[in-house]
């Protein structure tokens, strides 16, 4: 069995680059009524709901507050609910903590989006304070650039003419339309990006644009693109999205690039369970043990995690941890008693442990199996 735990794209959502780590903030923020609205909309795909929930401020408001109420903005809106409803159907939304932001009363809602592959997204939902709750803004923490915000400068570049590289940053997204439709393809992209000025390379709006369009393509243009680009593109910006990637290939340790993320994100269980798994496959044991004991500590009710707690005892011959490991697996998420899950990683060990006393006295209860 071989679990791998990476981050994928929901097109048009990103995230705003700040270095939080969760906080404590007062009881009301943090009570289960704070939240629940949100992950029950969810996790119900309930987009009514969501819809009612999310209200954003159009960036251009300030200047013309009847833009608030402009068809053109409340359908944008809306496809960002219905993108973020379909983008999380199959799966669950688990709601990870709350920080306040900056100086701010707003507070930030963290989740993390599981799919039935346990692969893992992680997003955000800024909300204003007090309640009922409303969302202002949302976003997929592989991007700098929050929904909202990322419209802001939009805008800002199509209707505020007069800004430098006008004519250079309107041809750059005159593309993004027809690479979305497959007319043009990813190196034809990035060799569009290559040759725009220096200036035009390090804008934040180009690069978080370009990024979400070659994501639709996974991986495949990161490892085609020469490192002196990629580097510029990515600069130190975007540590998630680099670690996603880097825990795509089996080869790559991928430990510098966990040390880059965000404390929230090196805390984060499945995270920590995925480099666990890592470290194990490398024979790196204690290594292993140390990711585990974290990722169990930081939640008790990730699955993958009691996988990793029982592949670590059958390897240590510790039975009584193997045996924690199982129970979970089965008691908690129905996992079928499976003696080649046992054997397959380590069949000697995996053997010893199916013959010990321990494991024939807890298998009683299973007679059927």
């Amino acid at each position: 069995m071989r679990w791998i735990f990476f981050t994928l794209l929901l097109a048009g959502c990103s995230s705003l680059p700040q270095q939080n780590t969760m906080v404590t903030l007062s009881e009301q923020e943090l009570t289960l009524s704070r939240h629940a609205p949100l992950t029950r909309a969810l996790n119900l795909d309930d987009e009514a709901t969501l819809l009612t929930l999310f209200q954003p401020t159009h960036p251009l408001a300030d200047i013309e507050p009847l833009l608030q109420d402009d068809p053109a903005w409340q359908e944008l809106t809306h496809e960002w609910v219905a993108d973020l409803v379909l983008h999380g159907q199959e799966g669950e939304w688990h709601y990870r903590g709350a920080h306040a932001l900056g100086q701010q009363e707003a507070v930030r809602l963290e989740y993390r989006l599981v799919h039935e592959d346990f692969s893992v997204e992680y997003f955000y939902f800024d909300t204003e304070p007090g309640t009922p709750l409303v969302i202002t803004d949302m976003g997929n923490r592989l991007f700098q650039l929050s929904q909202v915000a990322l419209m802001a400068q939009l805008y800002q570049r199509m209707l505020i003419k007069h800004t430098v590289g006008d004519e250079e940053f309107a041809h750059f997204f005159s593309l993004l339309a027809p690479y979305n439709r497959g007319e043009l393809t990813s190196d034809e992209m990035v060799s569009v990006y290559a040759q725009l000025s220096a200036e035009m390379q390090d804008n934040v709006l180009v690069r978080d644009l370009l990024l979400r369009a070659l994501m639709s393509e996974g991986a495949y243009w990161y490892w085609r693109m020469p490192e002196t680009l990629r580097e510029t593109l990515l600069q130190s910006d975007y540590a998630l999205l680099e670690a996603t990637f880097c825990l795509q290939q089996d080869e790559e340790r991928c430990d510098g690039r966990y040390a880059q993320l965000d404390p929230d994100l090196q805390q984060d269980v499945a995270l920590q369970t995925e480099m666990g798994i890592r470290a194990l496959e490398r024979n790196e044991v204690a290594r292993a043990e140390q990711f585990s004991r974290s990722a169990l500590t930081a939640e008790p009710s990730f699955f993958p995690t009691y996988w990793l707690q029982m592949q670590l005892g059958i390897v240590n011959g510790d039975h009584s941890q193997a045996l924690a490991g199982l129970d979970k697996l089965v008691q908690e998420f129905d996992v079928p008693i499976n003696k080649q899950m046992l054997t397959q990683l380590y069949p000697n060990q995996g053997q010893a442990f199916l013959k010990s006393a321990q494991f024939r006295q807890w298998a009683e209860q299973f007679p059927e199996e």
